[in-house]
């Protein structure tokens, strides 16, 4: 059936009556489903909600499109001309191409966000290819529109090869920038969440989100540090979140007066450290008697720890310094401090070098 010509006879009003309004009742069934029946189906079930937020608006805009086309083709000639008619039917099919691509937006905005969710994907990389598939949605829309404009696609592909050396020279640190951020993003030298520091320690801190320009990082402080991506293709840092173990060394030093005690000191501290479960006895860890310093026998300690966060590696140099000190005092030794010793001379004796007995 021809709609134009099945509503000839009918007043204009009327059928663009009918079209809104059963848009309307169409947009309040949709709602009506979104906050009442949705909630009740998708509760606890990640696809329902997923479907929902990706097709809810989408839906409604392409029915006002839908509604609008068919009001166009019955009634636009009555008061528009040829060229305005032709100009709508444009603009139509671009809202159309928009809303399709909104569609295939937020579908990769879902995927990435369930993806996240999941442990077993890195974020770095999931942020990588949603900001790569927006370039690709964003290109193929413009590919589609612009020729509804009458703009020639393949004229437009040849200015690019001029026109991008014109442009990457004007945005050499931007491009720059981006390419660093799909570096580290493949690379993988770091990702959101990692505990990160320069060779300097200028720049220490928590990697909490890896940008299309720049990258951002929570210093301790709770300061936020931007730091251009390309600054990462020079820069020399340490992933201190991929430590593997965390090393501690610690210099005692025990008195002179206390020699005799040193044997029993060291192997006790050998003992009781071997029984630690929180030290891993596989690495090379050392407790020796390595100098005669200026004032104290030097036992140099070196252990190594899967304890790799800051706190718990504070607690386990807290809880073995704490044992040192204990198993030196259990065999009656002190701990050396700073000392200089001064020889006194006899009264007697300084007068008989003093020149002519003075």
């Amino acid at each position: 059936m021809n709609l134009p010509s099945f509503f000839s006879n009918w007043p204009w009003w009327i059928p663009m009556l009918l079209v809104f309004g059963a848009n309307l009742v169409i947009c309040l069934v949709l709602w009506w489903v979104d906050k009442g029946m949705l909630p009740k189906i998708r509760r606890g079930k990640l696809i329902f909600s997923a479907i929902d937020r990706v097709l809810y608006r989408p839906l409604q805009l392409i029915l006002w499109i839908v509604g609008i086309s068919v009001v166009v083709s019955l009634y636009a000639d009555h008061f528009f001309t040829i060229s305005v008619i032709q100009f709508l039917k444009i603009i139509l099919k671009g809202a159309a191409i928009v809303t399709i691509s909104w569609v295939a937006f937020l579908l990769g905005k879902e995927i990435e966000w369930i993806l996240k969710e999941k442990k077993n994907f890195d974020a770095t990389t999931v942020e990588l290819i949603s900001k790569l598939s927006f370039i690709a949605i964003s290109f193929l829309t413009l590919l589609m529109i612009l020729p509804l404009f009458g703009v020639k696609i393949a004229g437009l592909l040849a200015f690019g090869s001029a026109g991008g050396i014109i442009v990457g020279l004007g945005a050499k640190d931007a491009l720059a920038n981006v390419m660093g951020g799909i570096v580290i993003a493949i690379n993988k030298p770091f990702k959101i969440g990692d505990w990160i520091c320069s060779l300097d320690e200028k720049i220490e801190g928590i990697v909490e989100h890896i940008g299309w320009r720049t990258t951002m990082i929570r210093q301790f402080d709770k300061k936020v540090l931007y730091i251009p991506n390309q600054s990462f293709s020079n820069m020399i840092f340490v992933n201190a979140s991929q430590m593997t173990h965390r090393r501690l060394e610690n210099l005692i030093k025990i008195r002179y007066s206390d020699a005799k005690k040193t044997n029993m000191i060291i192997k006790e501290l050998r003992e009781t450290l071997s029984k630690r479960k929180d030290i891993d006895h596989s690495q090379s860890n050392h407790v020796h008697l390595v100098n005669f310093g200026d004032s104290a026998l030097e036992i140099k300690m070196t252990l190594y720890t899967k304890r790799t966060s800051n706190a718990d590696f504070w607690a386990f140099t807290e809880e073995i310094l704490t044992l040192v000190y204990e198993i030196i005092e259990k065999h009656g030794a002190q701990m050396a401090f700073p000392t200089t010793t001064i020889d006194l001379v006899d009264k007697n004796q300084l007068q008989n070098t003093l020149p002519f007995g003075q």
